[in-house]
C-alpha cells in the first residue's frame, strides 16, 4: 500500500475494538427515527444499549470509517445509500452488504424514512485457520482478499436471499442470548451464511491466492518462523530466506496472511508464551527469552494487549 493511501486509511480507522483475542467478533444495531425534522439515533453494541443521539437536523446515518475486520451489514427497515471507497450503493430492507477489511465506508444520506440496520464484524481469525487447506484457499481467503473488490452486494431479490437474511438475524440473536456454547452455534451460522453465498456464486475463487507458489511460500515461511521465533528475526532475514526483496516480501506476506510479518511473528510468539504461562511454573523473564521477546517488560505489554491481562494474572485465573 502506498504511503499516502496508508495515511488516508489511518485517518478513517475506527477507534473501537471489535471483540477480543479470544473471540474476535461483535454485533451492532442502529435505530434511526425521524420526527418533526429531527433525527433520533439509538445505538446497541453487543446487545447492550450504548447511548443515543438527537440531531437538531438530520444526522448522518453512518460516519465514514474503516477497520481490519470483515463486516456484514444488512437493513432491517428502510433504505440507505452507503458509500464504499469510490462507489455508492443503495441498500434496502432485506439487502446485505459484505464489506471487506480496511475499506472506507459510511453514509451521508438524507433519510426520508426510519432506518434500522445491523452489522456483524469479525476478524480473519474467527473463520480462518493457520493451515492453508482447501477451505481457506477456495472460500475464506477470497472473502478477505484485497484484490477482489471492496464489497459484495446481496440483493433481497436474489435466490435464497430470505434465508440469508434469516441466518444473519439468527446469528445476531444467538450472540445476544449468549447461552452455553453459543460461540459454536454462532460460528456455525456464519459459516452456513457463507456456504449459501458460495453456493449461489457470489464468492469466486481467486487464482492469485490459491496458486502453488503462494502455498509454497506460506509453507516455507511458517517453517522458518517455527524454527526461529525464539531468536531475533529481522525482516530482511525472512525475505532473504524466501528469495524476495524486502518490499515485495511485505506486500506478498500481507496478501497471504492478512497481516504484517511483525504481527504474525508476534502472534506466534504470544501463542507459545500463553502455553508456557498456563502450563509451566517458569518465570516471566524466562518465558520472554524462550519466546523471542527482547525483554520481560515488552513481553508483558504485548501479552496484556493481546489477552487483556498481564501474564501473572492470566496464570492465576487459568489455574482456578
Amino acid at each position: 500500500m502506498e504511503p499516502m493511501e496508508s495515511a488516508r486509511r489511518s485517518k478513517y480507522k475506527e477507534p473501537i475494538q471489535h471483540g477480543n483475542a479470544f473471540f474476535p467478533f461483535s454485533i451492532h444495531e442502529t435505530d434511526i427515527r425521524l420526527r418533526e425534522g429531527k433525527t433520533f439515533h439509538t445505538f446497541f453494541m453487543n446487545g447492550e444499549k450504548i447511548g443515543g443521539l438527537m440531531g437538531a437536523e438530520q444526522e448522518a446515518p453512518l460516519y465514514f470509517h474503516c477497520h481490519r475486520e470483515l463486516e456484514l451489514f444488512w437493513v432491517c427497515k428502510g433504505t440507505v445509500r452507503i458509500g464504499i471507497e469510490n462507489e455508492e450503493i443503495q441498500v434496502s430492507e432485506g439487502d446485505v452488504l459484505l464489506i471487506r477489511p480496511d475499506r472506507i465506508h459510511g453514509s451521508n444520506d438524507c433519510l426520508k424514512e426510519d432506518l434500522i440496520y445491523r452489522t456483524i464484524l469479525f476478524s480473519y481469525d474467527f473463520v480462518g485457520s493457520m493451515e492453508n487447506d482447501v477451505i481457506r484457499q477456495n472460500y475464506i481467503d477470497p472473502l478477505f482478499s484485497a484484490v477482489t473488490g471492496p464489497y459484495i452486494f446481496l440483493s433481497s431479490k436474489q435466490q435464497s436471499s430470505e434465508w440469508l437474511f434469516h441466518l444473519l438475524n439468527d446469528a445476531y440473536c444467538v450472540y445476544e442470548n449468549s447461552g452455553r456454547g453459543f460461540e459454536l452455534l454462532l460460528k456455525a451460522r456464519i459459516l452456513e451464511f457463507f456456504y449459501e453465498v458460495v453456493k449461489n456464486g457470489n464468492i469466486l475463487q481467486n487464482p492469485e491466492q490459491t496458486n502453488a507458489r503462494m502455498a509454497l511460500f506460506m509453507k516455507k515461511i511458517n517453517h522458518y518462523i517455527s524454527e526461529n521465533f525464539s531468536d531475533r528475526i529481522e525482516l530482511n532475514d525472512a525475505a532473504r530466506y524466501v528469495s524476495m526483496s524486502k518490499g515485495y516480501f511485505c506486500r506478498y506476506f500481507k496478501l497471504a496472511f492478512h497481516m504484517t510479518f511483525h504481527e504474525y511473528l508476534t502472534n506466534i510468539r504470544l501463542r507459545e508464551a500463553e502455553n508456557l504461562v498456563r502450563t509451566t511454573h517458569l518465570g516471566m523473564e524466562e518465558i520472554a527469552i524462550r519466546t523471542g521477546f527482547s525483554n520481560s517488560n515488552y513481553f508483558t505489554v504485548s501479552f496484556k494487549k493481546h489477552y487483556h491481562m498481564i501474564p501473572t494474572k492470566y496464570r492465576n485465573i487459568s489455574r482456578l
